[in-house]
């Protein structure tokens, strides 16, 4: 890719620095990596674009996941993590 990931994602908790000694603090989002979405509800065409300066990450699958299903207590009690 051309462009370098960014940096500016939350580090998740408990443990935001890595223990392997590399010190890395888990403070940059990852390759970019495209997804698909195939549905008769998504109009054709249809292009998703994060409408902040953070971009869009894996979790935002799983934040939209709560939203949708109303599953705030479960990812608070399970999934707490700054990052969804």
């Amino acid at each position: 890719d051309h462009v370098p990931p960014p940096n500016g994602s939350k580090p998740p908790y408990p443990d935001p620095v890595a223990t392997d000694g590399s010190n890395f603090t888990f403070d940059r989002f990852g390759v970019r990596i495209p997804a698909i979405v195939i549905s008769s509800w998504v109009t054709p065409g249809t292009v998703f674009r994060s409408n902040t300066s953070v971009p869009l990450d894996h979790t935002s699958v799983l934040a939209t996941l709560r939203d949708w299903l109303g599953l705030s207590d479960a990812f608070n009690n399970m999934l707490s993590s700054p990052r969804i």
